[in-house]
């Protein structure tokens, strides 16, 4: 056979110059793909569904007390029940406290108005009472069993006195003072119940102290005259 022609060389070396140029344009057009990032995967957050925490049910039941044994919720009867429940409750926290305590003021009307409170029971299931007691000087007096200690005072027997029926643990109450009938001198106002041993010699709060002078009351221990 007879040498190739030179336009045929030609041809040839043309062709492979295309297909080395074709291959190294692939090559450079592949190369942002090969060096490039992939994209990060697109989380979707799902909604928030509130659940309530059973231990916050579990406290709410806790704190309503149930009604009585063969009341029916909602009757008039079981209501006053579980309010009377919620107060007794209520009273055993607060009694940790101040249980008693007692208060006097003179109305303009003569009236003497005791204000109470009792936490420890309702005063009516105990037989509380509130007692008028002179205040005495303990070395002076020669009956010691008139004589009754609160503190530092030294005080009588109750001159007067005025029972409290009542089924809530605080009020206030009409006291029964006959200024009159009194002898000069410094007074008070004792709480009371008939609960244990001492019943009714135990003071459980006193008031503040008044003078009575001349058949009226005094507000000053020092006044002259009312």
């Amino acid at each position: 056979r007879g040498a190739p022609s030179r336009g045929a060389g030609a041809k040839i070396h043309e062709q492979r110059s295309t297909r080395v140029s074709e291959m190294l344009s692939y090559i450079w057009n592949s190369l942002p793909s090969l060096f490039s990032t992939p994209a990060e995967p697109v989380v979707v957050a799902e909604p928030a569904v509130l659940v309530a925490e059973p231990e916050a049910a579990t406290l709410s039941k806790r704190s309503t007390p149930k009604p009585a044994a063969g009341m029916t919720p909602g009757t008039g009867k079981a209501r006053r029940e579980l309010k009377r429940r919620q107060q007794e409750d209520e009273a055993a926290a607060n009694a940790k406290l101040q249980p008693y305590s007692i208060s006097v003021r003179q109305e303009e009307a003569g009236r003497t108005m005791v204000a109470w409170t009792h936490l420890t029971a309702r005063p009516g299931d105990v037989d509380a009472w509130v007692g008028l007691h002179q205040l005495l000087d303990k070395e002076a007096d020669d009956d010691e069993e008139l004589v009754h200690v609160f503190g530092s005072l030294a005080l009588s027997s109750r001159i007067q006195f005025k029972g409290i029926s009542s089924t809530k643990f605080e009020g206030e109450c009409v006291f029964p003072l006959h200024a009159g009938r009194l002898e000069n001198g410094d007074y008070l106002i004792a709480l009371h119940n008939d609960v244990g041993e001492k019943r009714g010699n135990l003071f459980l709060a006193v008031s503040q102290t008044f003078t009575i002078l001349n058949g009226a009351v005094c507000s000053n221990k020092r006044a002259k005259k009312c």
